[in-house]
């Protein structure tokens, strides 16, 4: 059995389930979530989100989540070295990631037999899963019925030359997350759009974010612009969709946003994405942004 530490916001969720599930499928065993060790003393107070989805995977008992955790602290200080100084973890109880990104460690995690493994991670990194995006496309198709207000806009969007633009503020403004992340400036914005305009002059602006009331105020262009206060935190996963639907994307550094160019299945969509998400150089050297997506 597989279990993997579910935590952190929508899209983290979304990495921890992806990278489970790719272990799972390729280790032929089950995979379990533990939803409540990394949630119970959320800082932002974030909650499970992923029972919104067409998930093949259970939620694991207290029981479960015990026994997997029994012998946590050796194995945590092993698997840690081990990953860290050598890429290998492969027969360890408890998988861990150290913290964003590790490459070397691709071709390893992707190619892993593991029987009873504890995952804990983010896991930002498509090669991980990439083998199974079909399967996941299924997976992560959410089962939540849409309200009218949503259906409404997707039958927008559709009938629209659609662009969904990301704008991440919450969180990422505390003084810590600003020295880890490269907040993309409005300049950054303004090349995107501009960039999609060559493409189709006549675009459509859903501008998502966890702070539209800024956005209303700062975020401002000359085009048709719908200001998407539609859902909430209880909501958020009929945005990630309403996402998915646009034709163009344009990502804020979010796992959020990230997951709505990822889950889109619209063939000729163009994504755009800041080319440096992270102050730390090696950081923004991962895998985390799909080849194909445009880097401003």
């Amino acid at each position: 059995m597989i279990m993997a530490k579910i935590y952190g916001g929508l899209g983290n969720q979304l990495f921890q389930y992806a990278a489970g599930y790719a272990i799972a499928k390729g280790s032929g065993t089950p995979l379990m979530l533990d939803v409540s060790a990394g949630l119970a003393r959320d800082a932002h107070n974030r909650v499970y989100c992923l029972q919104h989805y067409n998930l093949s995977a259970t939620v694991a008992t207290a029981e479960q989540v015990q026994a997997f955790l029994a012998n946590k602290k050796t194995l945590l200080t092993q698997s840690k070295y081990l990953h860290n100084k050598l890429g290998l973890a492969l027969k360890k109880n408890y998988w861990h990631q150290h913290y964003i990104y590790q490459n070397t460690y691709d071709n390893a995690f992707a190619k892993a037999k593991c029987d009873d493994v504890y995952l804990e991670g983010f896991w930002q990194n498509e090669n991980l899963f990439i083998a199974y995006k079909q399967a996941l496309l299924q997976e992560l198709t959410i089962t939540a019925p849409l309200n009218d207000i949503n259906a409404h806009y997707t039958k927008l969007i559709h009938n629209t030359h659609s662009v969904a633009l990301h704008i991440r503020r919450g969180d990422a403004l505390r003084a810590t997350a600003q020295l880890i992340y490269n907040m993309p400036s409005m300049a950054y914005y303004n090349a995107a759009v501009q960039h999609l305009v060559h493409l189709e002059p006549h675009i459509t602006l859903y501008i998502f974010s966890d702070d539209i009331a800024w956005c209303k105020q700062h975020v401002q262009y000359n085009l048709p612009t719908h200001y998407m206060d539609i859902n909430d935190d209880d909501t958020n996963y009929a945005d990630l969709y309403l996402m998915q639907q646009c034709k163009y994307i344009i990502t804020a550094n979010s796992t959020f946003s990230w997951w709505g160019a990822w889950l889109s299945t619209i063939n000729d969509r163009v994504v755009i994405t800041p080319k440096l998400w992270f102050h730390i150089p090696k950081w923004n050297n991962s895998n985390l942004i799909p080849k194909h997506w445009i880097k401003l």
